[in-house]
């Protein structure tokens, strides 16, 4: 039995990817990762916003997280700093 109960959802991170919640960018992750070491590194790149008016390209800061998927294989995972 769970710790804390049986979970009410679970959301998987294909089901996000499939959603289009989560983004593969392996080719562009696996350059910055061999590059490092460790398991969380920062990296800056132009972000082009995808609608509104805005078009001009930003630089920002993202953080790539190396660790396990949803079967324990490991995956790399981009966000922005300060997201989980």
């Amino acid at each position: 039995m769970e710790l804390f109960g049986e979970p009410i959802s679970i959301y998987s991170r294909r089901q996000a990817l499939d959603d289009g919640v989560l983004v593969d960018v392996s080719e562009m992750a696996s350059v910055a990762a061999r590059r490092n070491s460790g398991s969380e590194v920062r990296f800056q790149l132009y972000r082009v916003p995808r609608g509104g008016r805005g078009v001009k390209p930003r630089l920002v800061t993202l953080q790539m997280h190396c660790g396990p998927g949803d079967e324990g294989e490991p995956v790399i995972t981009i966000s922005m700093l300060g997201e989980d």
